[in-house]
């Protein structure tokens, strides 16, 4: 099908890349991205965070998990080149990068929401210490929101008596 005919877009469907900037291709390689994929990566990365990239891959590593075709351990290999000790399975910026990544792959099957536990036992299948609590903290950070059923019995709430824009709205 041609670019644009529906389905995940391809190469020639992105935008051009801005201009990469200097600091990044080096800092990919020190990351341990094999040396093919720095290009397209580093554009990507440029797309996305433009000249402040570097700075972004630099503070956070794990935000490589935004990026197309980033999985999870190649994130947290780069995160080790990167940080050394300071990478660990428990760190938030890593739970906030997965939960991201974890709710970005269920939409693209058309996914809307996940249930909090089972983002919970994504994430502990991850390797993540104590999800439910990583995932609440992830949530408090604001990398994912929590939204709960209404309840079944309960009745609606009533329209507002001014709907024209008044305090409280």
């Amino acid at each position: 099908a041609p670019p644009g005919a529906g389905g995940a877009p391809g190469p020639a469907d992105r935008a051009p890349a801005p201009a990469i900037p200097a600091d990044l291709p080096a800092l990919l390689e020190r990351a341990g991205v094999p040396a093919g994929a720095v290009p397209a990566l580093a554009a990507d990365a440029a797309r996305l965070w433009g000249p402040g990239a570097a700075a972004v891959l630099e503070d956070d590593p794990w935000q490589l998990l935004a990026l197309p075709g980033t999985t999870p351990d190649r994130a947290d290999e780069c995160a080790r080149a990167l940080l050394d000790t300071g990478a660990g399975p428990d760190d938030p910026r890593r739970t906030r990068a997965l939960c991201a990544h974890l709710l970005e792959r269920g939409a693209r099957f058309g996914h809307t929401a996940a249930d909090p536990a089972a983002l919970a036992r994504a994430l502990g299948g991850y390797g993540v210490p104590r999800p439910e609590e990583a995932l609440a903290e992830a949530v408090e950070a604001g990398a994912a929101l929590l939204f709960e059923d209404p309840d079944p019995d309960a009745a609606p709430a009533p329209a507002p008596a001014d709907a024209g824009g008044g305090e409280g709205t």
